[in-house]
């Protein structure tokens, strides 16, 4: 029977060494696996400008709902694609223009346009553009072009008549521009504005026209970056929609901030099959998403390391003490650490304490203890943190040491007369040198100042159960420590 029981626990031994390998190899085979940050994009409204200039001061209306199910497919396409999360601009542009902030430069930013337009109507022109300047530069701060791109372009519209009529050619050349940029498909009734300011407005479109393919999505570089920190993108798709020598195209441009450029660009036919154009968009996403770099996403503490070795300073209390008050001992702790998986370490620790003097001076002298810990740890990690827990097992050796509450026996040295005759023998414990068995649990913390060192904090709490046939005079320490360490 004994060699039955001995051979299962041979082969369980096996089964669990084996069933540890596999865990460390299956560990460094994901270790060796490639890994990419995930990508955050947006998809900006279509810019449509197939309707050729003269159309401006036309009533024709445009039909943009072909636009539209083009740019939805880019969404859709990139939304297939591996490591690439798409926010969908419905819920981008309500965060937007969720904010306080938000409303209040925009009821502000509105009211200053209203005042423009009357000073305008009165013949104020220098009121009137101080007025709509203001307007804009409230209305950009909270990119109101993002939110409402038609309202914006009223705004930039008369800022830029006004700035005409002052004679400010070349400013009222960038405020019609970008009024168009935000508006392609607007229209302006014939004669509603003098002969000198539709000229200019048919000089900005076809400047426009002629240079769309360069334009930054939110006009300058430094506010489109703002807006991709602030919402936390790293590539804004501008799909915009020209027409030449009677054929359409969409040209898909890519911002991207970490470079801060325009870093794709593609022509995709708009062909009388929409399957056809719907087939190249994907193609494009697709090599957009092979060619466009990755970030490595910063590896948890776990993932980083594999050895960790620590020294802590440690406090220990015994709430079960043959003192009047509680028995507090102080030392230092050593502990090692080997991670098979990322989550999972074999700990071992070791502990050096002197016992320190209780508030009743019971003890007659000091002790020195030692302990001795092993067990599994299993833990979660940020980039800078970990927490862990360990469930071990603990051997504590205990130094001899006396206790008594009689007051003679504390008074008088131990080699006197008077202690020889007022101690007496029955009022002094003695504690020889013991050998406990139990277990230890340890909840502990670290946080990475550096890539390998840390600072650590813990506490814990053991009992005693061995040997089984004494009583327990001291058990249930609780401890506390502070220290640091090195993982590599």
């Amino acid at each position: 029977m004994p060699g039955v029981v001995g051979i299962r626990l041979a082969s369980l031994t096996l089964a669990a060494m084996f069933i540890v390998v596999l865990l460390g190899a299956g560990r460094q085979a994901r270790a060796e696996l490639p890994r990419r940050k995930t990508k955050r994009v947006a998809v900006l409204p279509p810019r449509v400008l197939t309707s050729g200039c003269y159309q401006l001061f036309s009533n024709e209306k445009s039909d943009l709902g072909w636009a539209r199910r083009l740019t939805g497919k880019v969404a859709e396409s990139l939304a297939g694609q591996t490591d690439i999360k798409v926010r969908e601009f419905v819920s981008l542009r309500g965060k937007v223009s969720g904010k306080s902030s938000y409303r209040d430069k925009m009821v502000v930013g509105r009211e200053r346009y209203l005042l423009g337009k009357e000073l305008y109507r009165d013949l104020r022109q220098n009121e009137a553009e101080e007025s709509l300047r203001r307007s804009v530069d409230l209305l950009d701060s909270v990119f109101y072009d993002v939110v409402e791109p038609e309202e914006h372009s009223d705004v930039l519209l008369l800022l830029g008549v006004t700035l005409m009529e002052g004679g400010r050619t070349a400013q009222a050349h960038g405020a019609f521009k970008r009024a168009l940029s935000l508006y392609p498909t607007m229209r302006i009734p014939k004669g509603h504005y003098a002969e000198p300011i539709e000229k200019a407005l048919l000089v900005a479109c076809v400047d426009l026209r002629q240079s769309m393919e360069k334009e930054i999505p939110l006009s300058n570089v430094e506010r489109t970056v703002a807006f991709m920190s602030k919402h936390k993108l790293d590539s804004l798709f501008f799909p915009v929609f020209i027409k030449e020598n009677g054929k359409k195209t969409m040209l898909l441009v890519v911002f991207e901030r970490t470079t801060r450029s325009l870093a794709f660009r593609d022509e995709i036919p708009v062909a009388d099959e929409e399957a056809d154009t719907l087939a190249r968009i994907d193609r494009s996403v697709s090599r957009w998403a092979t060619c466009t770099p990755f970030k490595s996403p910063t590896r948890r503490v776990e993932e980083r390391h594999r050895y960790v070795l620590s020294a802590a300073y440690q406090h220990l209390a015994y709430l079960v003490y043959p003192t009047r008050s509680l028995l507090h001992t102080m030392g230092f702790s050593f502990e090692g650490d080997f991670f098979f998986l990322d989550s999972f370490a074999l700990v071992g620790k070791m502990q050096l304490m002197s016992s320190m003097p209780d508030r009743f001076n019971d003890m007659l002298e000091g002790f020195t203890s030692a302990r001795l810990i092993f067990g599994p740890a299993f833990s979660v990690s940020g980039t800078w943190w970990r927490l862990y827990v360990v469930p071990g097992a603990e051997l504590h050796y205990i130094g001899s040491f006396s206790v008594t509450r009689d007051a003679d026996c504390k008074h008088f040295l131990n080699d006197s007369p008077g202690y020889q005759t007022m101690c007496k023998p029955e009022n002094i414990k003695e504690f020889p040198v013991e050998f406990l068995g139990g277990i230890n649990v340890y909840m502990g913390s670290q946080f990475f100042f550096a890539n390998k060192l840390f600072l650590g904090l813990g506490a814990s709490v053991s009992t005693y159960f061995v040997p089984f046939n004494r009583s327990f005079d001291m058990n249930f320490p609780v401890s506390a420590e502070i220290g640091g360490g090195i993982a590599f």
